[in-house]
């Protein structure tokens, strides 16, 4: 038998999964080191970014959560602390999720709308529970080891991927760009599904319609003037 030549998994340690409303009431992290960032209970390491998803990231990755796309998963490292009650160097780090929990902090926050205009204020108290707060979110909380690892860990769970151009996007249409038609039919699909789900407040209802209209309204104004100017 020949011996084999891949390395072993760096990423491994106990699957875990927190409800959002358990994510958003942790105390903030303590016994934080210079350079050191606390989110939601959670400590970020020094090397780690800072939030860089935009304000429309946010409210997509939110906006999922809505329509039963999931959250993914984070990754931490266990809580450890020595004798005199101080916490160990890389215990209780954050090392992937920043950006998806600073959206749902945010979010419960009132800082933006989804779809649209629904704020989480305007959400009754049984769709918060139902469609927000009661969702998991899993994770994987890894044991104590090295900074070196963890650095990789963090490397190889943010950086490499591909971002997609518009002309690739499943919306586009058979490959081309995006049109208006097709953010029409996106956003008339997405409302029949959270509308299937749990009926949307009617503000938000009206909203969403407007925005439809407006949507086809413009493309139909940028068709007009491709016309006229062919006819030129």
């Amino acid at each position: 038998m020949h011996p084999s030549t891949l390395p072993s998994p760096i990423l491994f340690g106990c699957e875990r999964a927190f409800d959002v409303e358990h994510l958003l009431a942790m105390a903030p992290a303590t016994h934080l080191r210079e350079g050191e960032r606390s989110l939601l209970g959670l400590v970020l390491p020094v090397w780690q970014r800072p939030a860089v998803w935009t304000r429309q990231q946010q409210v997509r990755f939110v906006e999922g959560i809505f329509l039963g796309l999931g959250t993914g998963y984070y990754v931490t490292t266990e809580w450890d602390w020595d004798h005199d009650g101080v916490r160990q160097p890389w215990a209780g780090l954050l090392l992937d999720g920043q950006q998806r929990l600073s959206a749902l902090r945010a979010f419960a926050a009132g800082e933006f709308p989804v779809f649209g205009s629904t704020r989480f204020a305007d959400l009754s108290l049984a769709e918060r529970r139902r469609r927000f707060y009661r969702v998991s979110f899993p994770s994987i909380e890894m044991g104590a080891t090295d900074e070196a690892t963890l650095r990789e860990i963090y490397d190889r769970l943010n950086y490499g991927g591909t971002p997609h151009a518009a002309n690739q996007r499943a919306t586009g249409g058979r490959g081309g760009a995006a049109t208006s038609s097709d953010a029409a039919i996106s956003l008339e699909r997405a409302m029949a599904m959270a509308d299937h789900a749990s009926p949307l407040p009617a503000e938000a209802t009206a909203a969403l319609r407007t925005l439809r209209g407006r949507i086809l309204e413009l493309e139909g104004a940028s068709r007009h003037d491709s016309l006229a100017e062919r006819a030129a």
